[in-house]
């Protein structure tokens, strides 16, 4: 499911929770994921959102609201810069670099 959000060009996830699997799948194949309460309030469709990943926060664009989020770690950072954990394991050699690989 995480390789068809990013398919189709969604560039985050933000949710009031995540089943464990799907945020760890989501990690893997290099698709921030942000949990945030109050979130399916402070949206409605057509609705676009600024991220912090660091910080812990997302915005609502259109209205401004901001809402507090789960800040994501060092490690899961690491793993969405380079596109995902098959090719931050490439990048550092645990894995031959496959085609394509950033």
């Amino acid at each position: 499911m995480a390789t068809l959000f990013r398919y189709l060009g969604v560039r985050a996830l933000v949710a009031e929770e995540f089943n464990s699997l799907f945020l760890r799948n989501c990690i893997n194949f290099g698709l921030p994921a942000l949990t945030a309460p109050g979130v399916t309030g402070a949206f409605t469709d057509g609705d676009t959102a600024r991220l912090h990943l660091t910080e812990g926060w997302c915005e609502n664009t259109r209205t401004g609201v901001r809402l507090a989020a789960e800040p994501l770690p060092a490690f899961v950072l690491d793993i969405l810069e380079a596109g995902g954990l098959l090719p931050k394991l490439a990048k550092e050699g645990y894995l031959p670099a496959a085609e394509g690989v950033r």
